[in-house]
């Protein structure tokens, strides 16, 4: 007999740093942005200014959004919200040089990225980018500027987000995003600005959620004989059974990547495909293994984080009923099989992804 128990449904909230671009609306300095997830906004190797931000700390610009639930359904290209703010105070730099600087993104490494098909950066969201763009044009953008000796320095920036693609679940926006720099002579660019979200930002699709209809199911192998094995890994008996859950709450159209893992519940640590048997078992020789749609199941730690190991995709659900058909069956180990009894249980974590 195996037994499967169902953990309680996660929501899968993935931490999200946008990547983003901007440039100052005057013709005084120009600075370079340099994203988190994996996004750096670069200055070419021209003209280098000589700037200082007065007072040593970078200055701050708080993105706030109004952002409720929303259609996911909706063109690619939609701006799903929309944030403008100035600087959070005047900042005043000095610069003594002027020059030539182009804005690019990069993965990171210092090589150019490219941006998506209406000039955004990926948010670490997927189906959401986001677009910063100022007065004179959005990003990225080539500007020359002028030195200019104690003057205030406070850009006004809008940022945008939009749907690229499917959006299938929600996440987070928090912390700092970006941060904004002026070129100097001496090789080191000047942390001038830091672009973050006024505290957390919640992205709330409205797709199907789903809850677990069946919290426990068990099905029994029956007895099988020794010389049913073949050897080592061979199988021999078969038993099925359904877990079901309910979606609902999604807008018509709108779906839900469902995910699972399935855990050793014997052994935690297992990551193998052969699930353990309990320790009141008496046989030997043979282990469990569970199937779904024919892919033989390794086992995972209780996780719905996304990419968790041995994870394995359910469905695209949409509201109504999933079904979740799993086939159990006694794989040979390959050490001398003793009759007895055979037990296993596992226990499965979906996952919103």
């Amino acid at each position: 007999m195996f037994v499967i128990r169902i953990a309680a449904w996660a929501l899968t909230l993935l931490t999200a740093l946008a990547v983003c671009g901007r440039a100052r609306t005057g013709a005084r300095a120009v600075p370079k942005l340099l994203c988190a997830a994996g996004v750096l906004l670069a200055l070419s190797p021209g003209a280098w200014a000589s700037c200082v931000v007065v007072g040593g700390a970078p200055g701050v610009f708080a993105f706030s959004f109004n952002f409720p639930a929303f259609d996911p359904t909706v063109a690619d290209g939609t701006t799903l919200a929309t944030s403008t703010v100035p600087a959070s105070a005047a900042i005043e730099v000095d610069c003594t040089t002027g020059g030539n600087n182009t804005y690019f993104g990069t993965a990171g490494t210092g090589a150019q990225a490219s941006v998506g098909q209406y000039g955004e950066y990926a948010t670490g969201i997927p189906g959401i980018g986001v677009i910063l763009s100022f007065a004179s044009g959005q990003f990225p953008i080539t500007r020359s500027f002028s030195y200019q000796v104690n003057f205030l320095y406070q850009p006004t920036l809008t940022a945008r987000l939009i749907k690229t693609g499917d959006i299938t679940a929600g996440g987070m926006l928090t912390g700092e995003f970006g941060q904004w720099w002026i070129s100097q002579t001496t090789g080191s660019p000047l942390f001038a600005f830091s672009l973050r979200y006024n505290g957390a930002l919640s992205v709330i699709p409205k797709v199907p959620t789903c809850t677990v209809s069946t919290r426990s199911v068990s099905a029994s192998l029956g007895a099988v004989s020794s010389g049913a094995f073949a050897g080592a890994g061979s199988t021999a008996g078969a038993a099925s059974a359904n877990v079901q859950l309910s979606c609902s709450g999604g807008v018509t159209g709108s779906t839900t990547k469902l995910y699972a893992t399935m855990t050793d519940a014997t052994a935690p640590a297992n990551r193998t495909n052969q699930l353990s048997l309990t320790p009141t078992s008496t046989a030997k020789g043979v282990k469990v293994q569970l199937s779904y749609n024919g892919q033989v199941l390794a086992y995972g730690a209780d996780s719905a984080v996304a990419g968790n190991a041995n994870q394995f995709f359910v469905s695209a659900a949409q509201n109504g009923t999933v079904t979740i058909p799993i086939v159990a069956k006694y794989v040979a180990t390959g050490d001398p099989i003793v009759a007895g009894t055979a037990n296993a249980t596992a226990t499965m974590t979906m996952s919103y992804q």
